[in-house]
């Protein structure tokens, strides 16, 4: 573990992580303002001598933490088979984590995968910018040429009496 806490560039988009320990086993906390997630390290935690594996949504703001949601416990981490989560281990996560992002150097953390995400959403976003202007201009040459062969064909049959085929009386 790094010394401000965090394990370093673990995940896919390079967020940093952090390892915390609760009375329960270690948590993993990452993400960003916009997208953080708190989660048991995988076969490491249980309660009331269950293994359990924890996931929960904390909510950052360049303050600290605002508060988690959604607190699911998933016995033997199978998804969909829910342990309910007891009102004080709820609390004590919540401690354990707003304690965590009380320290400025675990807060920019969070921030430093903000601009990690907010980044890579803005090279993406161009990327498509790029590509649609692309598209635009392929698409304003098919109506230039759609315009120039209605142009065409109208000089040449403009004149033409429809029902006959023959020149305008």
């Amino acid at each position: 573990m790094s010394e401000n806490g965090t394990d370093g560039d673990l995940e896919p988009m390079g967020w940093e992580a952090a390892t915390l320990e609760t009375p329960w086993g270690p948590i993993r906390i990452g993400g960003s303002f916009s997208t953080a997630y708190l989660k048991s390290v995988e076969g490491r935690f249980a309660l009331g001598g269950e293994r359990v594996e924890l996931e929960a949504t904390p909510l950052f703001t360049e303050n600290g933490l605002l508060d988690i949601i959604d607190h699911r416990l998933m016995r033997n981490g199978i998804f969909g088979d829910w342990v309910p989560a007891p009102r004080a281990f709820k609390a004590t996560i919540a401690t354990i984590v707003r304690e965590w992002a009380s320290d400025p150097a675990n807060l920019a953390m969070i921030a430093r995968n903000e601009i990690k995400s907010r980044t890579h959403s803005i090279k993406v976003t161009d990327r498509n910018v790029r590509s649609l202007r692309k598209e635009a201009e392929n698409l304003e040459l098919d109506i230039a040429t759609d315009r120039d062969v209605i142009a065409r064909l109208e000089s040449v049959f403009g004149g033409l009496d429809p029902a006959t085929g023959g020149p305008k009386p």
